[in-house]
């Protein structure tokens, strides 16, 4: 019995490191990760550690932004520290936070299934290149990914007697993915209805305010700082206004969703000429005492804003229903990153994925609170990008709850069952993961 468990172990462990390869060839082999927004990121991150302050800027004198929101370039500065700006500790820090995030989609649907959907889930998302490619880039999406679905765990397994860690942290970490991508902002929101309300009330309203508490206290200290450097109220960014901007480009038509190197081109020369011609209405010094450039950002935001909204006036939205299928699909397209044949083999990943989560959606039929629970991000960013500009990679925190269902599909499969046995620990369990499983089926 053993020698069985100690083979089984290390087939597992093989498996698993067969499915790690990819992202580390793509650690080694791509040296510059500095690109899209990377570079405005790793510029903050060095103005953060070497000049203590929030700013894009690139010399004297350094005037704070609002534009960027605080997550990442902490994150970056946080990595800085340690290895003397090192860009590759940044990857190999990444790699790691992929590592964790395919972990976290496994213990998920280990504790929610079976430990071989939990396996299989692990190694679904260590396989999926659209998530591979992003692992050496200096962008958000990564450890939005990371922070998304530990929150998650957190939030099927809150503590229901004891020292509430466990909520105090799931607010806090759901805080920390608001600041990384300021989008997931009101995600909290659609997750508190999924507290068990019904059951042990008390526990639950104690659990639920720990976790608004926690989020709560870092989103209002940076709009205060936000609020204080302009003197006006700004909320977590006042970077919307561009991607609300483009978003009514996308509708209209004046771009396609997929764009091309000449669509970027042109969409580039239009926001810098917008840009260059509020600047220069923005005097140097009108005796408000805010700095120039924060000035200047919250009127290009408030320029962009004005645009979209007599474009989507005058235009409207042609061919609704082609435009939202349009839209949608490139959303959860397979990668923005991918060409030749690592694109030709992640559409074919991107097929396999979408039936593996249709059988495991349909496997999860009778017990449709975890089936919405597990799909609650992706809903919430289908909804969020009805309105906001369509990017593939916009999508890649919310793909990793899909894993999970993805997981359970081809366990039921291997299994050649619909739905798996109960865990022992879910049964003895008393928090949200134990009233889930209290649903008939």
């Amino acid at each position: 019995m053993s020698l069985s468990i100690a083979q089984n172990t290390l087939m597992k462990s093989a498996c698993l490191l067969l499915c790690a390869i990819p992202s580390i060839i793509v650690v080694v082999t791509l040296q510059n990760g500095v690109i899209g927004d990377g570079p405005e990121y790793h510029q903050i991150a060095v103005n953060v550690l070497q000049r203590h302050v929030f700013s894009e800027a690139y010399g004297i004198p350094y005037e704070p932004t609002v534009f960027r929101s605080l997550g990442y370039p902490v994150f970056l500065a946080a990595i800085y520290a340690i290895t003397s700006q090192s860009t590759g500790a940044v990857r190999m820090v990444q790699l790691l936070l992929f590592w964790l995030s395919a972990w976290g989609a496994g213990r998920i649907a280990a504790r929610l299934f079976s430990p071989l959907a939990g396996f299989i889930a692990t190694c679904l998302t260590l396989l999926y290149l659209p998530l591979v490619s992003f692992v050496p880039i200096h962008m958000t999406e990564l450890l939005s990914a990371c922070l998304l679905i530990w929150a998650l765990w957190l939030f099927l397994w809150l503590d229901d007697e004891g020292f509430p860690w466990r909520s105090m942290l799931c607010g806090l970490m759901l805080a920390s993915l608001a600041l990384v991508r300021p989008t997931y902002v009101l995600l909290i929101i659609f997750l508190l209805p999924f507290l068990p309300w019904k059951n042990s009330r008390r526990r639950t309203w104690r659990n639920a305010c720990c976790m608004l508490l926690l989020f709560a206290a870092p989103i209002c200290l940076w709009i205060v700082r936000n609020s204080l450097i302009a003197k006006r109220p700004v909320g977590l960014t006042a970077g919307m206004g561009v991607i609300l901007y483009e978003s009514a480009m996308q509708y209209s038509g004046r771009i396609s969703y997929k764009r091309t190197a000449s669509e970027w081109q042109v969409i580039h020369a239009a926001e810098h000429a917008q840009e260059q011609e509020v600047f220069q209405k923005t005097p140097s010094n009108d005796g408000s005492q805010v700095p120039r450039n924060i000035r200047y950002e919250l009127a290009i935001d408030r320029e962009f804003r004005e645009e979209a909204a007599r474009m989507f006036h005058r235009d409207g939205i042609p061919h609704p229903f082609t435009n939202l299928i349009k839209r949608m699909s490139y959303l959860w397209a397979p990668s923005d990153l991918l060409t030749g044949w690592p694109h030709a083999i992640s559409e074919v990943e991107s097929v396999i994925f979408v039936a593996l989560v249709a059988m495991g959606a349909w496997s999860l039929k009778t017990r449709p609170k975890i089936l919405l629970l597990l799909f609650l991000p992706a809903l919430y960013t289908t909804l969020l990008h009805l309105v906001f500009q369509v990017e593939g990679r916009y999508s890649l925190p919310a793909r990793l709850p899909l894993m999970v269902v993805a997981g359970y599909g081809l366990a039921c499969f291997c299994r050649n069952e619909l739905k798996v046995r109960p865990q022992p620990e879910l049964q003895t369990t008393s928090g949200l993961s134990g009233k889930l499983n209290e649903i008939p089926g």
